[in-house]
């Protein structure tokens, strides 16, 4: 793995680079410091490096021909042929050849992340700190879902491939907060237009909201076509609730804000459970859903879910969380269709 990345095999990459940038912009300080001189204030960041900004060279082609050229032979009675070397030549030749031209980088290291990498707690978190993040509009969501309708489920993959990989960007390096998300993508990115179909300008700073919107969607289509939308999550989450605990989840829901806590389910889901490994920290599975929920959301920097405390059963647990995600999904289903 050569990919520079903050954890896993990646992590030996970043500590190369980190190690070869402390080792130029010391080697550049020691001989302003050796020699009393000044060398250009300015900085380079990695992204921008050229070989023109390294210190780099060859033995035998760089050196060797420096040397030769400062370097004068005599011949001396009983001595033979005597070398000479004139060493401030020397010296000088090379600073200027290989030390007055060059910068010291900024350490200022990209990592990379796979894009399901973007699905991750600190990902979010550091989006949030660069763009303050704000919901999209009931009636925004409901134009998007609209034209969504007769999109293949391949559409809807394909978009939300794209905003992960604008989401990880972004993290990482920013970005003005009402510049459309289509424009990013497009003029910083590099991307086509068509990589994202959402026909509504949303911008950076709902670029989390628009997620959620799409992954929502992205399961309930699953579902109701009997897939499953979260393949990695342990059995032990997917266990059914009873007729009775069904039916008291669906009384409940008429007091919540369903929409709200279909994203916070799935969020929950991909950023705390398919993530977790065994040990202490870890969710289990008979934890009540209600305890642990608003934690999360108030950890995460989200909004809690209006009704969801006061009316939201006790006895549902983190085992019945697959199977929550389905009932409010046909819950709200339900809702929206004529009656």
């Amino acid at each position: 793995m050569v990919l520079p990345a903050s954890k896993g095999p990646g992590n030996c990459s970043t500590s190369l680079v980190d190690f070869l940038i402390t080792t130029q912009n010391e080697f550049l300080s020691t001989y302003e410091r050796l020699t009393d001189t000044k060398l250009s204030v300015n900085t380079v960041e990695p992204t921008l490096l050229t070989p023109a900004n390294i210190i780099a060279y060859d033995t035998d082609k760089d050196l060797l021909p420096v040397v030769m050229a400062n370097c004068s032979y005599m011949l001396r009675a009983g001595e033979g042929t005597v070398v000479d070397y004139d060493m401030p030549g020397i010296e000088r030749q090379i600073a200027d050849l290989f030390l007055k031209s060059k910068k010291k980088i900024k350490k200022k290291l990209l990592k990379f992340e796979f894009r399901q990498d973007s699905r991750d707690a600190e990902v979010f978190r550091s989006l949030k700190m660069k763009i303050k993040q704000e919901q999209l509009t009931k009636s925004i969501r409901i134009y998007i879902l609209r034209n969504f309708k007769q999109s293949q489920l391949a559409d809807i993959n394909d978009s939300i491939e794209t905003l992960e990989i604008a989401i990880g960007f972004v993290a990482s390096s920013g970005g003005k907060p009402d510049m459309t998300i289509k424009a990013y993508i497009t003029d910083i990115l590099k991307m086509e237009s068509s990589a994202l179909q959402v026909k509504h300008q949303s911008c950076l700073k709902h670029i989390i909201s628009l997620w959620k919107l799409l992954t929502v969607e992205r399961a309930k289509r699953l579902m109701a076509n009997s897939q499953d939308p979260f393949e990695s999550l342990d059995a032990e989450y997917k266990e059914e609730m009873d007729e009775e605990m069904t039916k008291r989840l669906r009384t409940s829901l008429q007091e919540i804000d369903t929409c709200a806590l279909t994203e916070a389910l799935y969020q929950y889901i991909v950023i705390q459970l398919e993530k977790q490994s065994d040990g202490e920290d870890s969710h289990k599975p008979d934890w009540g859903l209600v305890d642990v929920l608003p934690p999360f959301l108030d950890q995460n920097d989200e909004s809690e879910i209006k009704g969801f405390e006061d009316n939201f059963p006790e006895d549902i647990q983190l085992k019945n969380v697959w199977h929550t995600l389905k009932a409010v999904l046909n819950f709200m289903q339900d809702q929206s269709s004529p009656q």
